[in-house]
């Protein structure tokens, strides 16, 4: 994992127009659940947790000594977070993630793959939208997630990139 502060991200991941409705929400293929589930339950049942849009750096290392796949989050709560990769990756797998939640702070833990939203139609970048729920957070980490979010989620730009990671103008004049 790398280490030391990060450069300023990237606007958010702009979705591709295949995971876009009209109405501006996200679509794609949910995996059926098992017989008698609902995969279709109201999102405010499911979610425990308020998002934040924050585009902040995260990796990922699906597989122990394989190289890491740096990614950046579209939104992050203190249960989890979605990303935008083109990496193969599957429901179930459990992995060690990093996310930069400050260009100083990072939160390394094992996080399990939820939900991979692919594009309903074909997409040049091959990219899915994957959720990742946060495993096993000691009430420290949770604390750790809870300030980032205090720091960041009220001081992003329209593309979720919050103020800790852009460039500021030359401060000493």
């Amino acid at each position: 994992m790398t280490s030391g502060p990060e450069p300023p991200p990237a606007a958010c991941p702009k979705l591709p127009k295949a995971f876009v409705r009209s109405s501006g929400a996200a679509i794609g293929r949910r995996p059926a659940g098992p017989k008698g589930s609902t995969t279709d339950t109201n999102t405010a049942e499911r979610r425990q947790h308020h998002r934040y849009t924050l585009a902040i750096p995260a990796y990922l290392r699906p597989v122990p000594g394989e190289p890491v796949v740096p990614v950046r989050t579209t939104n992050l709560s203190l249960g989890g977070f979605i990303c935008l990769t083109a990496a193969h990756l599957e429901i179930g797998w459990v992995m060690h993630v990093r996310v930069q939640l400050t260009p100083h702070d990072a939160l390394d833990c094992q996080a399990q793959i939820v939900r991979v939203l692919e594009p309903p139609e074909p997409d040049p970048t091959h990219a899915s939208l994957v959720a990742f729920r946060f495993m096993d957070l000691s009430d420290a980490k949770e604390r750790q997630i809870a300030q980032a979010l205090t720091f960041l989620g009220d001081d992003v730009d329209q593309s979720g990139v919050p103020q800790a990671y852009r460039s500021r103008p030359n401060a000493a004049r």
